[in-house]
């Protein structure tokens, strides 16, 4: 379960980015290695107007990370000024 977004700005790029850490330490290896591969999947999207953009991810201290593009906006309003994907009216 990610919980905490942290907004973050790169000093690689100096952009801004959305950063999720899970909220609980791993609670063995069999939950570390179904986290790694959820955010491996992540990894593999391809991109889309309507999904963010998956950045990174990496273990630290016993917990999952998840760095995204930062939503400027509300994903409501996103949606609303993006046409609509297929089969949606």
């Amino acid at each position: 379960v990610m919980t905490c977004f942290l907004q973050v700005q790169s000093n690689k790029d100096g952009r801004l980015y959305a950063v999720k850490r899970s909220a609980q330490r791993f609670r063995g290896n069999s939950e570390r290695k179904r986290s790694v591969k959820e955010a491996r999947n992540h990894e593999r999207i391809c991109r889309h107007p309507h999904i963010l953009d998956f950045v990174a991810a990496w273990e630290e201290s016993g917990r999952l990370y998840i760095q995204t593009e930062l939503c400027s906006t509300s994903l409501l309003r996103h949606a609303e000024n993006k046409p609509p994907g297929p089969g949606q009216v």
